[in-house]
């Protein structure tokens, strides 16, 4: 898999323009000569400032996508996170399979696109954002999306133990209040959920990694990727403690997925504790995951505050040579939360 981004103007998206960003991907990916057929997956971030604004530039990101892939889209998502530096920009994270004797099918399920990729007998799905929307009823938006991935799965005869990778984005995801009926927080909400989903029975060998991630609108998106072989899943866990799952590799792929998220430190540890905890541990992960000369490829900062960005590019630069780093401003479920770091290490 190769993973590539670039910055696009974000006012066609916000004026309503699927033409002039279709244009815009469309100019990219012959500039670069990137076959639209091999397209894995589409991750737009950007600003936006209130609900209205996330829904006008949803719906023309989407409308773009049909106009540029004659309406078999690959997987997408459209993520309501600020990116730093980059004012008035959105970016477009692109995830491409170019290895050989891989067939990438751009499939619907209800109308919704995702990608499902053939590697021999291996089957691997890109389900992109899916997202149910109630702004009034947190736990009804939550069980929604996560009733929408079983029926996803079950479409390609697969299950939630195949799951390897899950994001849960959610609106104030740190935040305290409780539902009045269920005395439950958002993010309780979401493991509540999850629980009812996630039969153990599925998880031979551990849960699938999960991050969660604050967006400003758009109340609950989840997005997975799930592979399978014969009915058996063939993600490999690694790191598991307690159903913590920190890393997954898949060996289709020849790549580990990492979260550092949940390094151990004290609520009040600084910013640069946390950076380099976080560096520290993903080390650890990339010593672990058992890859031949494996390298950090790919890697999404998330920063609670945009101007700590300074600090923390400084120490990663000098950590990894990863060509593709993204900086994004998003909350953590826990308020002491500075920094997170996803990563993709690549055999």
């Amino acid at each position: 898999m190769k993973y590539t981004f670039f910055e696009i103007d974000a006012e066609s998206l916000f004026m309503d323009k699927p033409d002039v960003f279709a244009s815009g991907l469309e100019a990219y990916l012959k500039d670069f000569k990137i076959d639209s057929g091999l397209i894995v997956k589409l991750e737009c971030y950007l600003s936006v400032s209130n609900k209205d604004e996330y829904l006008t530039c949803y719906n023309t990101f989407y409308t773009s996508l049909s106009k540029s892939f004659k309406k078999q889209s690959p997987a997408a998502i459209l993520i309501a996170q600020k990116p730093i530096t980059k004012n008035g920009k959105a970016i477009l994270r692109i995830t491409i399979c170019d290895e050989e004797n891989v067939v990438v099918k751009h499939k619907q399920f209800q109308k919704h696109p995702y990608t499902l990729i053939q590697i021999q007998n291996e089957l691997i799905i890109f389900s992109g954002g899916i997202a149910y929307d109630d702004a009034n009823d947190t736990l009804r938006s939550v069980q929604g999306a996560y009733d929408f991935v079983e029926q996803l799965l079950d479409h390609e005869d697969m299950h939630f133990g195949q799951i390897c990778h899950q994001w849960n984005y959610m609106e104030n995801i740190e935040s305290k209040l409780t539902d009045p009926h269920t005395s439950w927080t958002n993010i309780q909400v979401v493991n509540e959920i999850r629980n009812l989903y996630f039969d153990p029975t599925l998880f031979k060998y551990g849960y699938p990694l999960q991050s969660h991630i604050g967006i400003n609108e758009g109340g609950f998106i989840t997005d997975f990727v799930a592979s399978a072989k014969d009915g058996f899943a063939t993600a490999q866990v690694k790191s598991s403690d307690q159903q913590i799952t920190k890393a997954i590799y898949l060996p289709a792929l020849n790549e580990v997925h990492i979260d550092s998220r949940r390094a151990e430190l004290p609520d009040n540890a600084s910013l640069i504790e946390q950076t380099n905890a976080a560096i520290n541990e993903l080390n650890i992960l990339l010593k672990d995951c058992d890859i031949t000369n494996g390298v950090v490829s790919d890697l999404k900062v998330f920063l609670r505050k945009k101007e700590d960005i300074e600090i923390v590019s400084t120490i990663i630069d000098e950590a990894w040579p990863a060509k593709n780093v993204i900086y994004l401003q998003a909350n953590a479920p826990d308020e002491g939360i500075l920094i997170t770091i996803e990563g993709i290490i690549k055999g």
